[in-house]
């Protein structure tokens, strides 16, 4: 780094510190404006009237990276607020995260983890700064998440059980983590998905424990995370619904099943896609890494011959809870407009057991990614 950008990043740094200690010595009418909007969305609810056409027309920015912290205040309004606990996942420093709103001017508890050692260390002490953290603050933990510890950490922390938001913004293994968390059950969750993958592809990285965007060359850095339309299978499985995006279109939020009423309604994949910096994605960057090795996760498809199951969609639904069946690595380039594919490691009777179908399938073993 050169002396005149390590000058400005010291810069910068000094007055974000001074700009954050005037906010501690002086009052701020955050929080009373924001308990005006709680306010104003309970009275609109008993009443009956929808507040806005679009959860995204909620949205405005405290501590979030774009106007998420305005979404989950809505949210948190329209399925009510029962635990004021808040988990987040990959917290960063804490500065700019999906919890922060909640544990300053909501007095929630907040559960944070971060793999990055100096990125919680910055958090902890950034919530020391805060009055309104005096007393009980929230619970960092650094560890690398994985499928096998997740739930550990989660109880080690302190988490269970029910919690009113779960934020998970991994770049990697999204889909995996969420697929393993038991711990906790959310009742409103926000993910960052990857929307530069079509929304007809169900499609995934594989899982490995030590995956990691950032330290890949340019162009495999868009070799991450999970599609909605994956996400969107998953989480209905788990027993969720896609309720809305922000306005990019890649942080969405996902409500509990038992707690969607009126004025709350599902969204589309494509309501959700439909938005410049989604189109934009997928017509400049997913060209680029459409061929790297994702994991398809919906429906099958015997991937020896690309024999399309015409009920894939069902069929997938059940075989997705089955450790017989075994996945590969496939290029999106073998998806045919959508269809389902889910390599196979099934003998034909083995599979006609599961499914009531009997399937060809020529090799008695494929490679698996978990």
């Amino acid at each position: 780094m050169s002396f005149k950008r390590r000058w400005i990043e010291r810069v910068r740094i000094f007055l974000r510190d001074l700009i954050e200690d005037m906010d501690l010595k002086f009052p701020t009418v955050e929080q009373q404006l924001q308990k005006g909007l709680l306010a104003r969305y309970y009275s609109n609810k008993a009443a009956g009237i929808k507040t806005y056409p679009d959860i995204a027309d909620a949205g405005f920015r405290c501590y979030s990276q774009f106007e998420e912290d305005g979404i989950i205040l809505y949210l948190l309004a329209l399925v009510g607020i029962k635990t004021k606990t808040v988990v987040e996942m990959c917290c960063g420093d804490g500065r700019e995260c999906m919890a922060a709103n909640l544990i300053i001017n909501h007095g929630f508890k907040g559960y944070l983890f971060d793999g990055d050692e100096g990125n919680a260390t910055a958090a902890t002490n950034f919530f020391a700064k805060q009055r309104d953290c005096l007393l009980i603050k929230p619970t960092i933990t650094t560890a690398w998440i994985t499928r096998s510890n997740v739930n550990g950490l989660l109880s080690a922390s302190g988490a269970h059980g029910e919690v009113d938001l779960l934020s998970l913004d991994m770049d990697g293994n999204d889909y995996h983590i969420w697929e393993a968390i038991e711990e906790i059950r959310p009742r409103i969750c926000v993910f960052e998905t990857h929307d530069i993958i079509p929304g007809n592809l169900s499609l995934t990285i594989p899982y490995s424990d030590d995956f990691f965007a950032w330290n890949k060359p340019e162009v495999e850095q868009e070799f991450r995370s999970v599609s909605l339309a994956a996400m969107v299978k998953l989480s209905s499985r788990k027993g969720y619904t896609l309720v809305g995006a922000h306005r990019h279109g890649f942080n969405v939020f996902f409500v509990r099943n038992d707690l969607m009423s009126a004025p709350l309604e599902d969204a589309s994949i494509a309501q959700v896609h439909d938005n410049e910096w989604t189109r934009y994605g997928q017509k400049e960057r997913w060209p680029k890494v459409k061929d790297m090795p994702w994991v398809n996760v919906q429906g099958l498809t015997n991937y020896l011959h690309g024999e399309s199951l015409s009920n894939c969609v069902d069929i997938g639904r059940r075989i997705d809870l089955d450790p017989r069946v075994e996945r590969k690595p496939v290029s999106a380039s073998h998806l045919n407009q959508g269809t389902d594919i889910v390599p196979l490691n099934l003998c034909g009777t083995r599979l006609k057991n599961i499914i009531g179908k009997s399937i060809a399938v020529s090799e008695p073993s494929l490679p698996t990614v978990d």
